[in-house]
């Protein structure tokens, strides 16, 4: 990733820092944090992607927000579906997981289904990443704002660029 690519998105990633008094706001800023999460996690070689598939784990308003975001966007030459997972059967089919805020007790038996499996796992809750997730938002000071941790990526056969783990709590 060049130089001025890794400005842009810290400029975004800065920009977004928003306060978070409106839950649009929240929605917003997290559908934007993964989008470019997107661009600083590496797959597998041998692992085939033709689109990026983001599922959605139980109800929260920033799945239509990151639905409608990503609609016409791609990472590189792929595209990104957004699709709801209703059941822990479903999660072979993400590339990318955000377990919502409701649902964040479920990650045990979530991180069982995925393990060892190239599955980026994102909380809208704090406190996940001791179960397992790569990646958790965190509200700091009305800021939205995110953790991600290394291990945890690897775990999943991911890994994370130096810029997302610079710019993480």
């Amino acid at each position: 990733m060049g130089q001025k690519s890794i400005k842009i998105l810290i400029a975004m990633l800065f920009a977004f820092q928003v306060s978070v008094h409106a839950q649009t706001n929240v929605d917003k800023a997290q559908a934007l944090f993964i989008y470019n999460f997107l661009s600083h996690t590496m797959w597998p070689e041998n692992f085939p992607m033709d689109n990026i598939k983001i599922g959605i784990y139980g109800t929260t308003n920033t799945s239509n927000t990151l639905q409608e975001f990503t609609k016409e966007r791609k990472v590189g030459t792929k595209g990104i579906m957004v699709f709801p997972v209703n059941s822990l059967e479903e999660l072979s089919n993400c590339n990318v997981l955000l377990v919502a805020y409701n649902s964040s007790n479920k990650l045990p038996d979530i991180m069982s289904k995925v393990k060892n499996k190239p599955c980026l796992v994102i909380t809208e809750k704090s406190g996940c990443i001791a179960s397992g997730a790569a990646i958790e938002f965190e509200i700091v000071n009305d800021k939205l704002k995110f953790r991600a941790n290394l291990d945890n990526a690897k775990n999943q056969k991911l890994m994370l660029s130096s810029a997302l783990l610079n710019m993480s709590l």
